[in-house]
């Protein structure tokens, strides 16, 4: 199996999964914040689908889906970058979920657009990254993929701590 494969199979179920996890969400389950915790939510939600969108756009040389499409002012939705702030994460930010899975379901394409089309080469390839450099197989899996999921568990754990089911399964 080819590396862009396996890429593209581990991202297609936890972009399955994360959006399992955020279907059953009220409004206000989505906004509380938990004691304790980063944020809500909706903050997490938001931060995870962002930051897949900039990781994929910085290998694949192309301006991220939200400025490109003009995402903030179809959501409502004003990000503070790809590090959310805690006090942005704790204000629990209401905006609307069905236009920001819209934006979801595009950087997965996106995602999976990008990893139908990447060379062996340009895998190889060496980005830079905090502390130095690290290949964009990395960049994509052992980063991206791995923020995604961690960011889906996290949500399904405050789902827990507010007497719902986190994981489908």
């Amino acid at each position: 199996m080819r590396a862009q494969d396996l890429l593209r199979t581990q991202f297609e179920h936890a972009h399955d999964v994360i959006e399992q996890v955020i279907d059953d969400c009220s409004e206000e389950t989505l906004t509380t914040v938990v004691d304790g915790t980063i944020g809500s939510i909706s903050a997490i939600y938001a931060h995870a689908v962002f930051d897949e969108d900039g990781w994929i756009a910085r290998p694949a040389k192309r301006e991220t889906l939200w400025d490109r499409d003009q995402w903030a002012e179809k959501t409502g939705l004003q990000m503070p970058g790809p590090m959310q702030t805690e006090e942005w994460a704790r204000s629990g930010p209401s905006y609307d979920l069905a236009r920001f899975r819209d934006y979801a379901r595009a950087v997965y394409a996106a995602t999976d657009e990008y990893l139908v089309s990447v060379s062996d080469d340009a895998l190889s390839a060496e980005v830079s990254a905090a502390g130095g450099t690290m290949t964009v197989a990395k960049w994509v899996g052992a980063v991206g993929l791995w923020h995604l999921m961690s960011h889906q568990g996290e949500i399904s754990a405050l789902k827990g701590v507010q007497g719902l089911k986190g994981l489908p399964y």
